[in-house]
């Protein structure tokens, strides 16, 4: 149970209804709309690497007219390959059934994008209520919706800046970063909040 009145994700101060959540309801639905995103955006990152290998590989690290390069091709290659978005997210499932004592034996992972969001989703109401680390899967999760959506489309991910905690921790965080937890002691910073400390010297960073 959450002692704080605020939202461990955005920092938000928790309503009434909301009290001993760790993850209010406006980011329990933002982690569900991100989850229900991740599927088809890692079908069509499936379909690009379909298409990657019915090229001839004298194309592979060539420029394409559209100029797409090697790099983006790699991109959704490792992200759609074993170690990528589904082993991502089935670490969260691992970290979960851990908190809810189920079975962790060898079939306790679903192998597609499918079975593992639908797993997430399924849970995420109990996570939002009860998992104290449901701010890190969030960013975790959100991470990995936009290297997906970067890596099909071919734009670079956001620029991390880093910022220093007033305990001297060095946090890397983009402009649209929701929030952030400092993890040297243990400070929860809104969006507003993070955005409005200091930048960290060259040596630090």
């Amino acid at each position: 149970m959450n002692e704080s009145p605020d939202c461990t994700v955005c920092s938000r101060e928790l309503w009434e209804d909301e009290l001993g959540r760790y993850a209010c309801k406006p980011c329990e639905g933002v982690i569900a709309r991100t989850l229900n995103a991740l599927r088809p955006l890692f079908h069509q990152a499936s379909e690009q690497v379909a298409l990657m290998k019915g090229s001839a590989p004298e194309h592979v690290g060539a420029a394409s007219p559209g100029g797409s390069t090697a790099p983006l091709k790699i991109g959704v290659l490792s992200l759609t390959s074993k170690g990528g978005a589904v082993t991502t997210l089935q670490a969260i499932e691992d970290s979960w059934r851990t908190a809810l004592r189920w079975s962790m034996g060898p079939t306790r992972h679903y192998t597609d994008i499918a079975g593992v969001t639908d797993f997430l989703a399924m849970n995420l109401r109990w996570a939002c209520e009860s998992y104290p680390s449901i701010a890190q899967d969030r960013e975790t999760i959100g991470k990995l919706f936009g290297e997906l959506n970067g890596a099909i489309s071919g734009d670079r991910p956001p620029r991390r800046i880093p910022v220093t905690c007033p305990c001297g921790t060095v946090l890397r965080i983009t402009l649209d970063t929701p929030g952030v937890r400092c993890g040297g002691c243990e400070a929860q910073y809104g969006h507003a909040e993070v955005l409005r400390l200091p930048m960290a010297e060259r040596a630090a960073a």
